[in-house]
């Protein structure tokens, strides 16, 4: 948007006005608009990422999601708190958006929440790939388990299976 200039930050500025609008279409084609012309003033990002977060229209939330996304490392802080909603959809196509930005970002300062929810059935596995992705780690080592327990294997894909230790088993290998 830099050649732009003035004209262009006013278009954008309008457009996150548009983006509110009490019509979803309207909603649809600001947010639409705002992806693409790829303004990365703060005043975009966070109007976004207010839009993912709470626009009662799922389809529209994922959407702001992925004008976010073609913003690129400039939208990282935004999409980093949208991690944290409470919807799980939001939370996949968020974690999702920053997964395809691989190396163009730093998650250090989020690591510590996602080794958190690393365990949880439903949000570890996205969380396990982002950590993979952008700090090379998958979140912390499978816990080892003794017969009459319980033990949680990384597979080759990256995911995570639990494994009911009988008793009888090589101990040895639980160890």
């Amino acid at each position: 948007m830099g050649s732009l200039g003035k004209k262009a930050e006013r278009a954008a500025d309008r457009l996150v006005e548009i983006a509110r609008d009490n019509n979803s279409d309207v909603r649809k084609e600001a947010i639409t608009a705002l992806g693409n012309i790829q303004s990365r003033s703060s005043q975009v990002i966070w109007a976004l990422a207010d839009i993912a977060s709470g626009d009662s229209d799922l389809y529209l939330r994922k959407q702001a999601i992925q004008a976010l996304k073609k913003l690129g490392p400039d939208s990282v802080n935004a999409l980093t708190k949208l991690l944290r909603n409470s919807d799980f959809n939001i939370f996949l196509e968020t974690a999702q958006a920053l997964e395809s930005m691989g190396g163009e970002i730093n998650l250090y300062d989020i690591s510590s929440y996602l080794e958190s929810i690393a365990d949880d059935p439903q949000r570890g596995p996205a969380a396990r790939r982002l950590l993979k992705k952008t700090t090379g780690s998958s979140g912390p080592p499978p816990v080892r388990a003794r017969p009459g327990e319980t033990k949680k294997e990384e597979t080759k894909s990256g995911e995570y299976k639990y494994i009911f230790i009988t008793p009888g088993e090589n101990q040895n290998q639980n160890q």
